[in-house]
């Protein structure tokens, strides 16, 4: 089969078919495209795709460029419609994502046209613009770490409570800072994700697929126990054992069981994956902070994220080297874990050039 592409104005497609493909090399065809994008990905697209359609409705605005004499005042009408929403307070990153879901759409349906002009270099030079322009006004709010202290203090405070979603909790808290995952990943771990780990008496846990992972590759994170008598009631192995033991007594249970699944009715475990993990992991951690009498400004400074927040800082304060933190967090770089330490901030903080000059 031969599908050749043929450019013959600036920055239109051609399709040219010298040969019929057959159902089953379509279908191939399909199969490949759908998976070049993760499903939140593509989910994110289809919204920002449609609050494009519905903007250009309001307005009774064109939604892709019609002909070539059309780009300029097409290209406006994009900048103006990007202006907007960064007026409304939307982050640049986002405003970012809605150039990208518009390319991804006109290259999905062959709009050469309008993909010329969502890709010119005068785009990408007004996507910097309102990157340098508002980021000083939309900076992201990270989520707040826990000290050692704090962590310890919610472990024991959930462990008074003998329920079946109490040690759940307790498992999912453990579990998401010793191995430093996004939220989304906790929601997906299996019981088959679980391996003894040889060099040492820890686990392994497979991680699928993540953010940083878009093409599933996978990768293992390494938990160790801990073994300071003083510190038992943080070991995460020993944590998620407990677990284990009330999710699957028996050992029987199929690998691909979710190892954090819903419970109904505080004792109702079911084998349905948490829907909407980072949510529902948000708003479990957030319950047990109330629950211990923390006040609610406070509250709203952590998140699912802090525990991966916490893993990493944690970590910093110990001296361990933001290439080892970047092999369990699974950061593309270690420049990108700065972003998540407030230690190295606050080490950096000194009243020297009060108390340096003596008398």
């Amino acid at each position: 089969m031969t599908n050749d592409i043929e450019i013959y104005e600036p920055g239109e497609l051609k399709r040219v078919d010298s040969a019929a493909p057959t159902e089953e090399e379509l279908n191939l065809v399909k199969n490949f495209e759908s998976g070049a994008h993760a499903s939140n990905t593509l989910k994110n697209y289809k919204s920002q795709m449609s609050m494009w359609e519905s903007y250009c409705e309001q307005h009774d605005l064109n939604v892709w460029v019609k002909s070539v004499a059309d780009q300029a005042a097409w290209f406006e009408q994009v900048k103006l419609y990007l202006a907007r929403r960064s007026e409304q307070g939307v982050k640049p990153t986002t405003v970012k994502s809605a150039v990208t879901a518009l390319r991804h759409f006109a290259l999905k349906q062959d709009d050469g046209l309008s993909f010329a002009v969502l890709t010119h270099p005068k785009m990408v030079s007004y996507l910097e613009g309102i990157q340098r322009t508002q980021a000083g006004i939309s900076r992201t709010k990270k989520a707040q770490a826990f000290t050692r202290q704090e962590l310890s203090d919610i472990l024991v405070h959930i462990k008074k409570d003998k329920t079946a979603v109490a040690k759940r909790n307790r498992a999912i808290i453990s579990i998401g800072v010793a191995s430093s995952q996004r939220a989304s990943n906790l929601g997906l771990f299996s019981i088959g994700d679980i391996e003894t780990a040889h060099e040492h008496n820890g686990i392994n846990l497979f991680i699928e697929k993540s953010k940083t992972d878009q093409m599933g590759e996978g990768r293992y994170v390494s938990i160790r126990p801990i073994t300071a008598p003083s510190l038992m009631h943080l070991d995460p192995i020993r944590i998620l054992n407990e677990w284990l033991a009330v999710l699957n007594p028996s050992g029987e249970l199929p690998s691909e069981t979710p190892l954090f699944p819903r419970i109904r009715k505080m004792n109702g475990v079911t084998g349905e994956r948490l829907s909407g993990s980072s949510a529902a992991i948000t708003d479990m951690l957030r319950g047990v902070l109330r629950s211990m009498g923390w006040d609610e400004a406070t509250v709203q400074r952590y998140s699912s994220h802090s525990l991966r927040a916490t893993f990493i800082t944690l970590s910093v304060q110990a001296g361990v080297s933001a290439e080892t933190i970047q092999k369990t967090s699974g950061h593309k770089s270690p420049q990108m874990i700065s972003a998540y330490d407030r230690t190295s901030a606050e080490r950096a903080a000194q009243t020297n050039y009060l108390e340096g000059a003596s008398a």
